[in-house]
């Protein structure tokens, strides 16, 4: 994720006014721990593709992702919503459109994890078929 664009911006969540990376970086810190075990699953499963052991790590690290980046999008979603009721000034205006950015950015992030998602359940569900297993997640 490109959390570097957003430095500076200070917002109130949950009553607490604190810079809005501060805010992210416990997600973001989980998000790329996350990632790094996604890049190892999927590393060993370009060798072994069949793998239903590593499909169901891979579905497990998916589904994290897709919990941190849900995180995310909402504390940038409520920091928005902070900025665009805050005074009209030309510097807040700057911070909303690089939010909104990032927003952007975080929903086609979410997506893509989802896809992914998808995608391996269908690949486990005809792993299962062809070894005869029936599909635990």
């Amino acid at each position: 994720m490109a959390s570097g664009r957003i430095k500076g911006i200070t917002i109130e969540i949950d009553g607490n006014t604190t810079p809005l990376q501060r805010a992210l970086s416990g997600v973001d810190k989980s998000l790329q721990k996350t990632s790094s075990a996604l890049k190892d699953v999927n590393k060993l499963l370009k060798v072994d593709p069949g793998n239903v052991d590593l499909l169901r790590q891979k579905q497990e690290y998916l589904g994290r992702a897709i919990q941190d980046v849900k995180e995310k999008l909402k504390i940038e979603k409520e920091a928005f919503e902070q900025l665009k009721n805050a005074d009209p000034s030309e510097e807040n205006a700057e911070k909303q459109r690089i939010l909104e950015r990032e927003i952007i950015d975080t929903e086609q992030a979410l997506q893509k994890y989802e896809d992914e998602l998808n995608d391996t359940e269908r690949e486990l569900q005809g792993v299962n078929k062809e070894t005869g297993k029936t599909a635990e997640a």
